[in-house]
């Protein structure tokens, strides 16, 4: 056992290695890996700040109480989602392999890792932090679930691969945590202290005056303390994905190599990107001279002629004074008369109720849009000062306008489908649905096994024999047998999965075919000591990858039988 895990243990990379690594990752990486991080993480930090405050200081809270919880649960689960999709776009970067396409069927599987699993973190991690000893574990097993559960993989093999690379290198993990730890402490004093010294600022370079200007224990409150702790995760939860994808990569390198490939790439001469720095000092040059010389084109001696002032009447004055005072910066002290009946009230009542109301919402924001829209086009079409009769509900809004918004309805919804159709040919032409009397490239590395059926595989591999291209005979071989086990339900053919991985499945699916095991596994080593390695074809060994070939598509078409 000792000997087994010799490699992974001299393979293990220091903890400060690890965290350079992910700070050079993150600096790297495109814009859009950090707009998802912004885009699921910064909601929830407002909701949540929003929801606590709310809760601890509103009269009101309590009728509120269940709407603005099951609110702030779906922004946890919006945000688990895109900081998956974020560490996944950082590992896609790190292995440099092409991201799958997104599909229903990835997102259901996205959705269902993220819900099904995160949750529970917080009931596992304070206990785990309590004993103190599987803390380091279980905090990686949820981080390098935000790397697996992107979708790719189901539920079970997202969990399997977490707590997997969770086991790995533990005395690194918990050399991590414990960098971390004082590097978050001192994110949050120095944001604390940006906030602090911030009204003053102000007040010195603009005159602003403000409520923490003029005192500074205005700043010491519960809402403060939270946007502190809310910015802090919002600067050192990045790195920390990016740390447990860099672990997540490495981890999986041991068993694929896809590290040493990728030096091998660079090494070769990989085009890196164009820096955009002289854009970015340039820009703000030329917007500033823009600015000032449209300043000095305007002319000061122009007079604004007054706008026409609009009467407003004393029940539009009164609806709005009414809707003013009843806004929750001056109703969030006063009594709830509402509050005695709502307590009385069951739960599944509460929770109808707020189903209900945002459903209500949503109905008197579409009657607004078409009262607008119906409003709008009267005026394009000149019919504003035409008499028209009082009508009330649907029945408002005239037959030419409804036929209108359906026939705009049902072109979309052909676009919709044209466009998915085109998605799809396309789809089936880069993968399967190649020219037939055009061999593929069997040099090229991103080639699958599913992309031919297996009689082409055969009969591709038997003229490739027959001209002596030997090498290349044996992938086709290979493939050949690939789809035909996956016909055969034996393994699932996948872009991200290396030869390790198959025989792995296979071992799994076809334990009770121990010879079907063998011949693959076989043909797996041969395979790679010719295609990556420098070892010649020779006739014994051609002969006896045939060999196994035939006997893997022997045993596939009994187990069938």
């Amino acid at each position: 056992m000792a000997d087994r895990h010799s490699p992974i243990e001299r393979d293990e990379r220091g903890a400060i290695e690890i965290l350079e690594s992910a700070v050079l990752l993150l600096r790297t990486a495109p814009p859009r890996c950090l707009l998802y991080y912004c885009a699921g993480t910064m909601p929830f930090v407002l909701g949540l700040i929003f929801f606590l405050t709310d809760m601890s200081c509103g009269a009101a809270a309590r009728s509120r109480l269940i709407g603005e919880s099951l609110a702030t649960a779906l922004l946890f689960l919006w945000m688990k989602c895109w900081q998956a999709v974020f560490a996944g776009s950082l590992y896609d970067r790190l292995s440099g392999a092409q991201p799958p396409s997104w599909n229903f069927r990835r997102i259901a599987r996205l959705l269902c890792v993220q819900s099904a699993v995160m949750p529970w973190q917080f009931a596992v991690l304070p206990i785990a932090l309590l004993i103190t000893l599987p803390f380091g574990w279980c905090y990686a097993f949820f981080q390098n679930l935000s790397v697996t559960g992107d979708g790719r993989e189901s539920l079970a093999e997202s969990i399997r691969s977490a707590w997997r690379h969770a086991k790995l290198w533990p005395w690194q993990n918990h050399k991590m945590l414990l960098v971390l730890c004082p590097f978050g402490l001192f994110v949050l004093l120095n944001i604390s202290a940006a906030l602090y010294m911030l009204p003053g600022l102000l007040k010195i370079l603009f005159g602003m005056e403000t409520v923490f200007s003029r005192s500074g224990y205005s700043f010491v409150n519960s809402t403060s303390l939270l946007s502190v702790v809310g910015l802090g995760y919002l600067c050192l939860n990045p790195l920390i994905k990016a740390a447990y994808a860099q672990r997540c990569f490495l981890g999986a390198s041991i068993f694929t190599g896809q590290d040493l490939l990728l030096e091998l790439k660079r090494i070769r001469g990989v085009k890196t990107l164009r820096r955009m720095l002289p854009v970015a000092v340039l820009l703000p040059g030329l917007m500033a001279q823009n600015v000032f010389a449209t300043a000095q084109n305007t002319s000061p001696s122009g007079v604004e002629r007054p706008s026409s002032r609009r009467t407003v009447s004393p029940e539009e004055l009164e609806r709005a004074i009414g809707k003013v005072i009843g806004g929750l910066e001056y109703s969030w002290r006063m009594p709830d008369p509402k509050r005695q009946d709502h307590e009385e009230s069951g739960f599944w009542k509460q929770v109808s109720d707020a189903v209900s109301g945002v459903f209500r919402k949503i109905g008197d924001a579409l009657k607004s849009f078409f009262k607008w829209l119906e409003e709008f086009l009267d005026n394009l079409l000149g019919h504003k000062d035409d008499p028209k009769p009082e009508r009330k509900g649907i029945g408002k809004i005239p037959l030419w306008l409804n036929l209108l918004l359906l026939t705009v309805v049902v072109l979309c919804g052909v676009f919709l489908v044209l466009a998915l159709k085109r998605k799809r040919t396309a789809c089936r032409q880069d993968t399967g649905g190649t020219d037939p009397t055009v061999p593929p490239d069997l040099a090229d590395e991103n080639l699958m096994a599913g992309d031919l059926p297996v009689a082409r595989w055969l009969a591709l591999a038997r003229q490739l024999t027959a001209n002596g291209e030997l090498r290349l005979a044996l992938r086709a071989f290979y493939f050949a047998g690939l789809a035909h086990l996956s016909e055969r339900q034996f393994l699932t053919i996948a872009p991200f999965k290396s030869n390790r991985e198959y025989e792995t499945e296979l071992r799994r699916r076809a334990h009770a075919f121990p010879s079907l095991i063998e011949s693959f596994s076989e043909n797996v080593a041969i395979l790679e000591r010719v295609w990556y390695g420098r070892h010649e074809v020779l006739q014994d060994t051609f002969h006896r990858f045939s060999t196994n070939h035939k006997r893997i598509l022997s045993d596939a078409e009994n187990r069938q039988n």
